[in-house]
């Protein structure tokens, strides 16, 4: 009985420092850290479109593990709702359209979901809607670390097309380095 009680008390010690202001911007940091640092990395041997299955899949769930936090945050916060501007109207108003065009549209299932060799539905879409109203609604302070971890991903991303260009096996495994990333 302890042992559940300790587990219950873990959980709520965590879920009231996760609602703390200080907790939520720290988990939306590491959020959009990973999005920007892991998915631009990640291939999938196995998968039919092996450079983006997996990397708009993980985009999106950590673009909804994201969103969860930030609409915490600005339930008990509200400093941090967005304000809308012009840019922010536009980017509604195009979604809008898109998904009215898609009813309207041959087949609204494929303008949904996209083809797989694309993934550019607009599901897609509305996740880049969800992250784009996420970061405009943050400090300024947050837009350092995403450019770290951006220049992180790229340099590792060139390094590692540098290395698949001149067929370093020993890099990739039993991978087919003809390809560069």
């Amino acid at each position: 009985k302890t042992s559940a009680l300790r587990r219950f008390l873990f959980y709520v010690k965590l879920f009231a420092m996760l609602v703390s202001e200080k907790g939520l911007l720290w988990a939306i940091k590491i959020g959009l850290v990973l999005i920007v640092l892991v998915s631009p990395l990640l291939y999938f041997n196995s998968a039919m479109y092996p450079y983006l299955t997996l990397k708009t899949l993980i985009f999106q769930s950590l673009v909804e593990v994201v969103a969860a936090f930030w609409l915490t945050l600005i339930l008990f916060y509200p400093q941090f709702r967005p304000r809308l501007s012009r840019l922010n109207w536009a980017f509604i108003i195009l979604i809008t359209v898109l998904f009215l065009v898609s009813l309207w549209g041959p087949n609204f299932w494929k303008s949904f979901w996209s083809v797989q060799s694309r993934m550019t539905g607009l599901f897609f879409l509305a996740h880049l809607l969800i992250l784009f109203f996420t970061l405009s609604a943050l400090p300024s302070s947050f837009w350092k670390w995403i450019w770290w971890a951006s220049l992180m991903a790229a340099t590792v991303g060139a390094i590692s097309g540098g290395l698949e260009r001149f067929y370093v096996q020993a890099f990739f495994g039993s991978r087919d380095a003809s390809r560069a990333s």
